[in-house]
């Protein structure tokens, strides 16, 4: 980000938006591996996402400032859209870096305890981990080549999400009432539940953001 690209806003800009993207890869890696770790725990692995958060952080704090500078500059409309686009996804894909973390946190934490899930548990973790996935993945996507296609389909499929969270809700506290699963393990399964809901709720941010300063006919079921 050189600061002599100030005087050209655009291409600071596209430099920006270039920094993004890798930021968007790192945290995707970071996602992936922490997931992993509920079924498999690895120490190099949880060093790995400690550091690559701690480099997400930089990026939020580093593009965030950049993109402030930028915002000083006399721009045209459309740059200062893409300027306010950015700062908006820089925070998600932050926060999405932060829940990775988070369930870095319980897989260590059951790791210690020597406590593992259910199969049950685990099927539905990987299920959840799949559809969270994708939906990050597709918000990437349109994050490069925004289209009202392709929101609608992250949309639905956010909403697919939180349905399915409820559902593993319900069936944590079943296992719980009939004695099959731990408390702790089920307020750990919870816990990474409401973080991976989340992660689809940030992904649905980043869609959106896009979306807010692309010209597309409003409909009213969105």
């Amino acid at each position: 980000l050189d600061e002599r690209l100030l005087l050209s806003p655009s291409f600071a800009i596209a430099e920006c938006r270039n920094a993004t993207t890798k930021m968007a890869n790192l945290v995707r890696d970071t996602i992936l591996d922490a997931i992993g770790l509920l079924s498999h725990f690895d120490s190099a692995t949880a060093e790995k996402i400690e550091k690559n958060e701690e480099t997400i952080d930089q990026y939020e704090d580093k593009l965030g400032s950049y993109l402030v500078k930028i915002s000083s500059k006399n721009l045209s409309a459309a740059d200062s859209n893409d300027v306010s686009q950015l700062l908006h996804t820089i925070g998600d894909f932050e926060r999405i870096g932060d829940h990775a973390e988070n369930v870095l946190g319980y897989a260590l934490q059951m790791k210690e305890d020597k406590r593992k899930f259910s199969d049950k548990a685990l099927k539905n973790l990987k299920e959840l981990s799949q559809a969270v996935y994708k939906i990050y993945d597709l918000a990437c996507e349109h994050f490069s080549n925004p289209s009202e296609e392709l929101y609608r389909v992250i949309y639905d499929l956010e909403a697919d999400i939180d349905k399915m969270v409820d559902k593993m809700r319900a069936s944590n506290s079943k296992r719980l009432s009939k004695m099959k699963c731990e408390a702790v393990q089920g307020l750990y399964f919870n816990e990474i539940l409401v973080d991976l809901e989340r992660v689809a709720d940030h992904s649905l941010n980043i869609a959106q953001a896009a979306k807010k300063y692309e010209i597309y006919d409003e409909d009213e079921d969105l």
